[in-house]
């Protein structure tokens, strides 16, 4: 079976972290997380590195940040 792997863009609401609160076999522990650096970027990071450290996930997982563009200003 093929490993499924995330990428999250732009992470602006807790919602997008949820996903990896729980470990499935199927899912790869290594997500990767592209967005502008500021504080949804820094929140996101914050609540998996909060996921990752319970128990028996603090072995299994891993997160690739990479920034991406800053956002417009819209002028």
């Amino acid at each position: 079976m093929d490993t499924i792997r995330f990428i999250t863009l732009h992470p602006g609401h807790f919602h997008a972290s949820l996903v990896r609160k729980e470990m499935v076999d199927e899912v790869s522990p290594l997500v990767h997380v592209v967005g502008p650096l500021g504080p949804d970027l820094i929140a996101h990071l914050g609540r998996i590195a909060g996921f990752n450290t319970r128990g028996c996930f603090a072995d299994n997982v891993g997160v690739r940040s990479t920034r991406g563009p800053a956002p417009s200003s819209g002028e």
